[in-house]
């Protein structure tokens, strides 16, 4: 009889981007995800004692996607691939039955790359250029987000059998670190006009989005925005004292943690390595409670 577990894991452990690559198993026997981190550093070479490195634990993913659809089943997630585009993190996703948000040409491209339909995507780009709106056609992404009239005019010359999602701006009371309301989403008194400029395009528009930003520490935030589409990275954190040699582990990173890297200095965030690993504890209990 096969280990539960192991099912659970099957799709996962043949998925795209993690399929070609060692997923070490953890459990609290073995101080689960700290344990393993300090296994790594221990057996780094001395030449390479100092290279940061990342671990994406594949059992807390599934356990997020078991959550999203216990919640929320009939609300389909579209996951930002700009968040964290690292492969075996979108494998995974895509296994789990996820839709992906794309803002260009080469998100898509990847996307598409995991065999993943092109009626999961969303063009989620309110300014895209021509190229790349013909690509979206000619690869059968039909839906895309829009906030102005010459988008509408683009969209009509270029993929007139494009579906349209209105992006809105949020209020600007959001508490997020980066809030990108300021350079897109219609104001309140632009909609009729974008509406009507739709219609006039023969364009359908399907629904509303809007962005509260990134690093958002209020969760009230989506109320307001839902409210108007119906009518963090650590602040201010003192680091403790360190010894030389001592390593940081920062838990959870959360989203944009790699995209909003830098290649300062010479030092490569796309050389950083990630190790793959799933909790067995998340598993079980989602196999033990299904």
């Amino acid at each position: 009889m096969m280990n539960p577990i192991l099912f659970a894991l099957n799709p996962i452990l043949s998925a795209i981007g993690v399929k070609d690559k060692q997923v070490t198993s953890l459990s609290q026997e073995t101080d689960g995800i700290f344990g393993y981190i300090q296994s790594v550093i221990h057996e780094k070479p001395e030449t390479d004692d100092e290279s940061p490195f990342m671990v994406l634990d594949l059992g807390v993913v599934m356990d997020l996607m078991h959550n999203w659809s216990k919640m929320l089943p009939t609300v389909q997630p579209f996951y930002a691939v700009k968040c964290n585009p690292n492969p075996s993190l979108l494998g995974t996703l895509a296994a789990l039955g996820s839709s992906f948000d794309c803002a260009s040409k080469s998100e898509i491209e990847t996307v598409l790359s995991l065999g993943v339909s092109p009626d999961r995507i969303i063009y989620a780009n309110p300014c895209k250029s021509v190229s790349h709106i013909h690509y979206a056609a000619s690869v059968g992404v039909n839906v895309a987000t829009f906030d102005s009239k010459e988008e509408v005019e683009k969209i009509r010359k270029w993929h007139p059998k494009c579906q349209l999602l209105l992006r809105i701006k949020p209020p600007q009371d959001s508490g997020a670190r980066n809030s990108l309301g300021l350079k897109y989403g219609a104001l309140p008194e632009e909609v009729p006009m974008l509406l009507q400029a739709a219609r006039d395009a023969d364009l359908t528009v399907i629904g509303v989005s809007f962005h509260i930003g990134s690093g958002g520490a209020d969760a009230k935030a989506y109320h307001a925005a839902i409210a108007a589409a119906k009518n963090t990275v650590l602040r201010d954190y003192q680091l403790m004292e360190l010894e030389l040699d001592d390593w940081l582990v920062f838990p959870n990173m959360g989203a944009y943690t790699i995209s909003s890297g830098t290649n300062f200095n010479g030092f490569s965030t796309s050389a950083i390595p990630t190790y793959l690993t799933y909790s067995t504890t998340v598993v079980r209990e989602k196999n033990t409670t299904s």
